[in-house]
């Protein structure tokens, strides 16, 4: 089966318009947002998980977007970072993670 670039472009166009989609590029947003303050922080993921009370093995597979996380998870992460995350809405109702 062959399929045409137009082809792909066009199954791509079709899954950014998902839940799918935007649930992936969440868990891709707060995924670079945590590894971005580890490597500010010089912290290790086990480190990252002694503060947070969570496991090693959890929080690598949060960060390699492997694993869901609940809210509830997320603020223990966020907590033990010291940092605060807000949402905001975009008129395409994206989600965009801004740290502050």
């Amino acid at each position: 089966m062959t399929v045409t670039i137009d082809r792909l472009n066009e199954l791509l166009a079709d899954y950014d318009k998902t839940a799918d989609a935007a649930e992936l590029e969440l868990r891709l947003s707060f995924s670079q947002a945590v590894l971005r303050e580890l490597w500010l922080k010089r912290w290790t993921q086990k480190e990252l998980a002694e503060r947070s009370g969570l496991k090693e093995s959890y929080i690598s597979r949060v960060l390699h977007s492997d694993q869901n996380c609940t809210f509830e998870t997320a603020g223990k992460i966020l907590h033990a970072l010291g940092v605060r995350v807000s949402f905001t809405a975009e008129s395409r109702a994206e989600t965009d993670v801004c740290l502050q």
